[in-house]
């Protein structure tokens, strides 16, 4: 689809830790697979430009497609929020009477539904209920009865159900649901990264988690773990500094000294260790608020997630154990991974003790690795939208 022009409107901090800036650059990358003409419209609070060279590194894409990093206002109280989303809206109505898009897509609300009402063809993606946000709700409402919506992309079965419950007036077929995904990955042409410790040598397990540490995430069970299994090595990647700054002094107090933090990594660096692990672990709780804000609003968001993590373990072919939750099952089953209570550490010990298996690790591994190349591709997603909307 050469002749197709993609705008992907988002906002959020490029070259930042946060989970969001690395899906919107991995779907920017995929959609320019499938059409040579993508453009990255992203309001963000720094005003840093950084350049192709840079995306590229960062986040492991073919930045194939163009990025408009635009300094918006940093969002800290119910005034500059306002303000941010009028500047927003203003520039996407000169960008858009420019530009002239063919489809418009995004995370960025207000920006979408200006598109939308402007007439172009428009799909909104949206992770979490929109309606907890009293000025996106009210944008949200208006974006229902704007003539160029085509779907509402969710990344979740659950979360495509809370919004039929809350809107029933609106039709299923308006929601597409797109889980997320991970590249494909040749793990022969991988060279493991070097883990600190030495449970490989002893007979223990290399046991590891990628992902953020905030509320939720699981990783007081990893510590409670590392605890109960001091012949294993528990090896933990991501996290803000002073994240974990804290937890290492926790393990420290406790004179816990199998479990290792290596701080942020890089997506090329992250395969590298990925593929050093035995197992990894999914440990996500009952309740998982959202990365850190000033806002007063909880999000839980456990009910809807689709762990980009889940999708590279399976892409590296590891064993998994996951907490036993119904949004994940939406996923894998017994066939792909393993379960067990989200906050119960016995129960998560015990499912490691059945994995050291070595063939029962590799088989669960080598099917989780094929289910993710068949259906949870960065590419396979973007062509899904698409083809959704009737643009491909």
């Amino acid at each position: 689809m050469t002749g197709l022009k993609v705008t992907y409107f988002a906002s959020t901090d490029l070259l930042s830790r946060r989970a969001n800036s690395l899906q919107i650059m991995k779907m920017c990358s995929a959609l320019a697979h499938w059409t040579h003409h993508v453009t990255l419209v992203n309001f963000c609070s720094i005003r840093a430009k950084p350049d192709s060279a840079s995306l590229s590194s960062f986040y492991s894409v073919a930045t194939s497609f163009n990025v408009r990093n635009i300094f918006s206002l940093k969002q800290t109280n119910a005034l500059s929020f306002l303000a941010a989303t009028l500047f927003q809206l203003i520039y996407t109505y000169l960008y858009l009477r420019k530009a002239k898009p063919n489809f418009v897509f995004g995370r960025s609300l207000p920006a979408v539904w200006l598109s939308s009402v402007l007439g172009c063809e428009t799909a909104f993606e949206t992770h979490y209920p929109v309606w907890e946000s009293r000025l996106h709700r009210i944008i949200f409402n208006h974006l229902l009865k704007s003539r160029g919506l085509r779907k509402i992309i969710v990344i979740t079965e659950a979360l495509k159900r809370d919004y039929l419950k809350r809107y029933p007036e609106l039709k299923p077929s308006l929601f597409l649901v797109l889980p997320d995904a991970a590249d494909e990955i040749n793990t022969a042409v991988l060279v493991a990264s070097p883990l600190r410790g030495k449970a490989g040598s002893q007979g223990g397990l290399n046991i590891g988690y990628a992902g953020s540490l905030y509320h939720g995430k699981g990783i007081e069970l990893i510590l409670k773990l590392a605890s109960i299994l001091p012949n294993d090595n528990f090896h933990i990647f991501g996290g803000e500094d002073k994240e974990v700054s804290r937890y290492e002094r926790w393990a420290s107090a406790r004179a816990v000294t199998n479990i290792f933090f290596y701080g942020f990594l890089c997506q090329k660096n992250l395969d590298n260790f990925i593929q050093s692990l035995d197992i990894c672990l999914l440990p996500i709780q009952n309740m998982m608020l959202g990365a850190p804000s000033k806002s007063k609003k909880t999000k839980n968001l456990s009910p809807y997630t689709s762990p980009m993590k889940l999708f590279q373990y399976m892409a590296h072919g590891k064993a998994i154990i996951s907490s036993d939750l119904p949004v994940l099952r939406e996923v894998i089953d017994e066939s792909l991974a393993h379960f067990a209570t989200p906050d119960d550490p016995l129960a998560w010990a015990a499912e490691i003790e059945i994995l050291r298996d070595e063939s029962l690790r590799a088989q669960l591994g080598e099917k989780a690795q094929s289910r993710q190349k068949k259906q949870f591709t960065w590419k396979q997603r973007a062509r899904s939208l698409l083809e959704a909307v009737e643009v491909f």
